[in-house]
């Protein structure tokens, strides 16, 4: 299943692909696209389905413990890029985050609420809080659905 994470911050929008790995797990992937307040609508529609489209399945289950000079450098490169400080700067107040998934045509985004036990990240809200868009609809009427969907965070 197609899958994407979207995220809203003080300047615009993050959007990333959510590949399925092989351990069963949704990873964050290429290409991790910054949107900012103000860059129209077209450009906010059109990411959001790029990367429900780079997402993928059965990618290969990172290595975790496995730190390199490397992997920290394309790290740092992708925080500048987001223009973020951390991506655990992700997962805290104001941020807001939500979930894109796609089933047959249709755009399911579902709100996201921050963890309020203490842990990190986020949890479901009400399953009733979904929204439903077509794939195909007007670029004004899917951000229309993601702004909708964002006011449903907590």
């Amino acid at each position: 299943m197609k899958a994407a994470g979207l995220y809203k911050d003080k300047i615009g929008y993050i959007f990333t692909p959510l590949s399925k790995t092989v351990a069963g797990f949704r990873i964050s992937t290429e290409p991790e696209i910054r949107i900012c307040f103000g860059d129209g609508v077209d450009k906010v529609a059109n990411a959001l389905k790029e990367v429900i489209n780079a997402s993928k399945e059965n990618v290969p289950t990172p290595d975790f413990k496995r730190s390199s000079e490397e992997s920290k450098e394309i790290a740092r490169k992708k925080m500048e890029r987001l223009r973020i400080k951390s991506f655990s700067d992700l997962d805290k107040r104001p941020v807001l985050y939500c979930s894109a998934e796609l089933h047959s045509d249709m755009i399911i985004l579902e709100p996201m609420a921050h963890d309020s036990d203490g842990g990190v990240g986020y949890v479901d809200t009400k399953k009733s809080e979904k929204i439903v868009i077509d794939f195909n609809a007007s670029d004004a009427e899917i951000v229309k659905a993601i702004e909708e969907t964002f006011a449903r965070c907590e």
